[in-house]
């Protein structure tokens, strides 16, 4: 895996553990945001706020008064923690199975 939002592989399981952590609510959000390269909310909720205080996306607010969306874009690191959970997921499904 090429890196550009960890400086190395332990960081990386590391950020992937922390996604795990934050539930399926984040993981799908994320999701979705790397799927589509970024979604536009109607206003931030407590899950997208805390993927973006983990560094996984970055959220800017829209600068019209009217018209008030917010877009959420993956980050570097984002991505390859996603990428991360679904190799540690992808493989220990395969253990269970060997076994």
């Amino acid at each position: 895996m090429f890196l550009l939002g960890h400086e190395n592989t332990d960081a990386v399981v590391a950020s992937a553990e922390l996604l795990r952590s934050m539930g399926g609510r984040a993981r799908n959000l994320l999701a979705d945001c790397v799927e589509q390269q970024g979604v536009s909310r109607t206003k931030r909720s407590k899950v997208s706020s805390d993927l973006e205080d983990a560094g996984f996306v970055i959220i800017k607010d829209s600068d019209d008064l009217y018209d008030q969306v917010i877009r959420i874009s993956p980050s570097f690191a984002g991505e390859e923690a996603l990428e991360m959970l679904e190799q540690i997921e992808e493989s220990s499904a395969k253990n269970k199975v060997q076994k």
